[in-house]
């Protein structure tokens, strides 16, 4: 989430771009979904009706997401079955089933079904590892307030798990500074341990754990990006805060324990960008789904209006925090938890979408947005808590005609486009606007079509304040 960063239109932004390396273009699915032949039927149909997917810039640009998303997706399959092989083999690998699948002569559509069947069962895997860590820590997700969360806590447990944490992150950031001279990865692992041990100190601090605080921040933002001036200790609001805080940050250690990473919402590395997500590990390597994009949704048929209520809801986003789906569904995240991610449909640890930062000028985002589904044959039963998004107003038959398969939810995530370490993300907004903030540039991949292609996602006329009546 970028704070203090005014625009003065809505803003919708859209996952980061494929980049120019030659040749990743691959796929090959191992999940094998049946489908109804009526499903069938209809993504015929839709294939027919999307001939101009290799003409249309939106589609053109659409595929490029797709052709990435696919490759990473089956290099990581390759690199999990085989950790001992080169790199770059398995990424020549990667390329060469894409190319025996001719995914060149897939549509859009297909191209999408394809990318869903990979990357859910990783998003289940994910959520089954969420409702473990959760039944060691005996979360009650339907505790009525805070204080009857809290009481049901074991919070010796919790203090020890950020003293543990605490030492291990002191480990960690001496050996990132004895070979910062010659890494950036181990500058970058630097960055992200210093802010890390603040945010643990000040939590342990605050549990009387450490006599004294860790030395502030100039600038008066803390360490988990906070207005520092406005946490006074003995103040109520800052006591919840903390004690959601410990809970996130020992969420976040046991399941990096067993996924061997996860994700954690700090102060940002960036000066002036508030809060940011971080990844926390090792194991997020290419391929890797890093966070979920939570908000309500808003199907495309009714935001082409001019109904005044939908103008107004969607007059200002300052931090932009709305996504655009190629489907033309709108992700609005702007009321979405940060801190408490712990009940009330906010179960969802990895929710953390709309805090990922936009790269800063000259370097590339680490990962890249995605249109992803909750479907009904992923199964979810005991694990629809982590679904991190509701409909602002339900679909009609025919936003849904054309899904792959049936879906429960739409939704967003943010997959690694590289192997991501101890670091802040950053994915591209691709901001569509004709006004976009003073602290936007946008990313440069040396590739004409991604640096000039103006890409028109909306008509014009729906975010106009017109009467119903014209």
């Amino acid at each position: 989430m970028m704070l203090q960063r005014f625009a003065r239109r809505p803003i919708f932004r859209n996952g980061s771009i494929l980049s120019s390396a030659a040749g990743w273009r691959s796929f090959h699915s191992t999940v094998n979904l049946q489908e109804s032949a009526w499903r069938r039927f209809l993504n015929l149909v839709g294939s027919a009706l999307t001939s101009d997917d290799k003409i249309n810039p939106k589609k053109i640009l659409e595929r490029r997401y797709l052709y990435f998303a696919l490759t990473a997706l089956r290099y990581r399959q390759l690199l999990e079955a085989y950790p001992e092989s080169d790199a770059s083999d398995l990424k020549v690998k990667a390329v060469e089933d894409l190319n025996q699948r001719q995914v060149d002569e897939k549509t859009n559509l297909e191209l999408r079904a394809e990318m869903q069947k990979m990357i859910a069962p990783q998003a289940l895997d994910i959520f089954m590892a969420f409702d473990s860590v959760d039944q060691t820590l005996k979360l009650n997700a339907s505790a009525e307030s805070s204080e009857e969360f809290f009481a049901g806590l074991d919070w010796d447990r919790l203090k020890d798990i950020l003293g543990q944490e605490e030492e291990e992150t002191i480990q960690k950031l001496e050996r990132a500074k004895r070979s910062s001279q010659i890494s950036s990865e181990a500058n970058r692992s630097m960055e992200f341990f210093n802010i890390k041990l603040g945010a643990l100190q000040t939590l342990l601090h605050f549990h009387e754990v450490r006599t004294t605080p860790p030395d502030s921040p100039s600038d008066g933002v803390d360490f988990f990006g906070m207005d520092a001036n406005s946490t006074t200790e003995n103040d109520l609001r800052t006591k919840t805060i903390r004690r959601y805080q410990t809970i996130n940050l020992c969420r976040s250690a046991l399941i990096r324990d067993v996924l061997g990473y996860s994700v954690l919402c700090l102060r940002s590395t960036i000066a002036d960008g508030g809060r940011g997500a971080f990844v926390d590990g090792h194991g997020a390597i290419t391929g890797s789904l890093v966070a979920f994009q939570p908000g309500d949704i808003w199907p495309k048929e009714h935001l082409l209006t001019s109904a005044p209520d939908v103008m107004a809801h969607f007059e200002s986003d300052e931090d932009c925090q709305t996504s655009l789906r190629f489907d033309d569904y709108v992700l609005d995240s702007r009321t979405s938890p940060v801190t408490i991610l712990t009940r009330d449909g906010s179960m969802n640890p990895w929710a953390l979408g709309h805090m990922v930062n936009h790269p800063t000028p000259g370097s590339m985002p680490n990962c890249q947005s995605l249109m992803f589904d909750f479907t009904e044959k992923m199964s979810l039963r005991d694990l629809l808590r982590y679904i991190p998004n509701v409909y602002a107003r339900p679909p009609s038959w025919q936003s849904r005609v054309f899904d792959p398969e049936p879906v429960a939810m739409h939704s967003m995530c943010l997959l690694a486009r590289r192997h991501i370490k101890n670091e802040e993300l950053f994915y591209d907004y691709r901001l569509q606007s004709t006004e976009t903030p003073w602290w936007y540039e946008p990313v440069s991949y040396g590739d004409e079509f991604l640096d000039k292609e103006q890409v028109v996602f909306f008509r014009d006329d729906w975010k106009k304040k017109e009467s119903p009546n014209k």
